[in-house]
């Protein structure tokens, strides 16, 4: 993760299979913040958006979009996340699916930025 961070010349070197194997981590290993970290360090590059990457991640997380978006929202899940909120599981739990959650909509607002319209439709 450390090697990608503001490192324009690798992150626009990231190919599709390796953001697709970055995706499947996440439903094979599971909801952990790590991966969403990795994806956000290839789609924005010290500070601008490198709409390629934006693209990609965004079509990998919306093709498994089940296991991948955890949006809580409609109100069985709302329910829930208010009940992991009170229980503060998001601080006792680094890998909660809380923080994956906040990580997730974090990732979301940073694949839009740069005016890409496309991408702003899907979020």
């Amino acid at each position: 993760q450390e090697i990608l961070r503001n490192n324009r010349t690798i992150c626009s070197q990231i190919t599709e299979h390796q953001v697709r194997k970055i995706v499947d981590a996440i439903t094979e290993l599971g909801k952990q913040p790590l991966f969403l970290s990795i994806l956000d360090n290839i789609s924005i590059c010290g500070g601008r958006p490198l709409r390629r990457n934006q693209n990609l991640v965004m079509k990998l997380l919306t093709e498994k979009q089940h296991s991948t978006l955890i949006l809580f929202n409609d109100p069985e899940s709302i329910q829930h996340r208010n009940t992991l909120i009170r229980n503060k599981d998001h601080i006792k739990n680094s890998g909660s699916i809380l923080n994956f959650h906040a990580h997730l909509v974090d990732l979301l607002v940073k694949c839009c930025r740069g005016k890409h319209y496309e991408v702003e439709i899907s979020c």
